[in-house]
């Protein structure tokens, strides 16, 4: 607050950000205590065979499958950013980029640069000021297809070191990307640690045609005519303003599950 009102909602902006991303965050962190990569690290550490990578200390990774680009310039509001080998998503608009070659981004106060490879699953809780403030009764996919992909979600008591004792679970999820069919699959959870009980709900950024058909486990779901409908019911919903699919399961984590879009 001491500078200012713009500092001050932008703080708010990413400070729920982070709690939304706590999931995909605490994953990193265990990968990080497993194998001691840091979770932000420089481009190189993931790109070793791209030379334009070297000597770039404006950008860095954030865990396996998002990039920073933060404006360091005083009053800038676009940047250059380089983006490595692959495809990639534009976090905050869904714009899709080729890699290996920069690009000129715009990037006002309130929207520091980000992008997600493409192929990435990125799971995310609902939005909370401070860990625990709700139940999270819904574990959020947002996913970039591109070809296949997979990831693996950790899980455990948030709070003591029973982990340490092998006391936490893993939930494998893939997707599938094949013209213009895609396949997620969402194992159930597997340990010693039993999660808590929700559903899911994919944010799928999809640049493809409105689905004729959408499946959960074999059964055909419902699309909705709002997305406020997801709130609380299970079936579909394609935004095409935003080419945003979301789709909220009938099922829990309880229960492996398949989805089918075409």
């Amino acid at each position: 607050w001491k500078y200012g009102d713009d500092a001050l909602r932008n703080f708010k902006k990413y400070d729920l950000l982070r709690y939304r991303l706590f999931p995909y965050l605490y994953t990193t962190m265990h990968q990080q205590y497993q194998t001691g990569v840091p979770m932000m690290r420089a481009l190189v550490l993931d790109n070793q065979e791209d030379e334009n990578v070297y000597e770039i200390a404006d950008q860095y990774m954030f865990g396996d499958n998002m990039m920073i680009a933060p404006v360091t310039t005083k009053g800038a509001i676009t940047r250059s950013v380089y983006l490595p080998k692959g495809i990639w998503f534009n976090y905050w608009t869904n714009e899709k980029y080729e890699g290996k070659t920069n690009h000129h981004v715009v990037a006002p106060l309130d929207t520091l640069p980000i992008f997600v490879k493409g192929g990435s699953i990125i799971p995310m809780q609902p939005e909370m000021r401070f860990a625990g403030e709700k139940p999270v009764d819904v574990i959020t996919l947002a996913i970039f297809p591109y070809g296949k992909s997979s990831y693996e979600l950790y899980e455990d008591d948030n709070l003591s070191l029973q982990y340490q004792k092998g006391n936490f679970a893993k939930t494998k999820i893939t997707a599938n990307l094949t013209g213009s069919n895609l396949a997620i699959n969402i194992d159930k959870p597997l340990g010693m640690f039993t999660p808590t009980s929700h559903h899911y709900l994919t944010e799928i950024r999809w640049t493809g045609e409105v689905p004729n058909s959408i499946t959960e486990n074999g059964k055909k779901i419902s699309a909705l005519s709002n997305k406020n409908e997801l709130d609380n019911n299970a079936g579909w919903f394609f935004d095409a303003k935003t080419k945003m699919l979301l789709i909220k399961t009938a099922n829990k984590n309880n229960t492996a599950i398949q989805l089918n879009i075409n």
